[in-house]
């Protein structure tokens, strides 16, 4: 197996030649809301962040939790209903209710610490 080759350019700004002295670019307000929709436009798309791997917040999980069930009934009455209409006047409701809450939890957890994180350093490599 080979190892990958070292870059050697010898800038005391390089991660690969300075490890020790690198430092992460510092997370702007912009790189936490990119984070935030990122996360939250994946748990829409997939049910799930991240979309590959350990799951790292189950979209399922968190809004059996933080919905009650009469709001699920009424949604589950309304597509029982076949009024097409409405059920898509109800699905962007929830989808509206549920980012809002998503937004507020996100906004205190690793995960979104970390990505904001990966897309700072990823803007200061440009």
């Amino acid at each position: 197996m080979q190892t990958p080759e070292r870059c050697n350019c010898g800038s005391q700004d390089c991660p690969s030649c300075y490890p020790s002295s690198y430092k992460n670019p510092e997370v702007s307000d912009a790189d936490r809301d990119g984070a935030i929709k990122q996360i939250i436009d994946d748990l829409f798309a997939y049910g799930r962040y991240p979309e590959n791997g350990r799951i790292e917040f189950d979209l399922s999980e968190f809004l059996a939790d933080h919905w009650g069930e009469q709001d699920l009934a009424r949604f589950a009455v309304t597509v029982f209903g076949g009024n097409n209409e409405r059920i898509i006047d109800a699905m962007a409701t929830m989808r509206e209710r549920a980012e809002i809450i998503l937004r507020r939890e996100l906004e205190d957890l690793d995960i979104t610490d970390e990505l904001a994180q990966e897309i700072a350093n990823d803007r200061g490599q440009e």
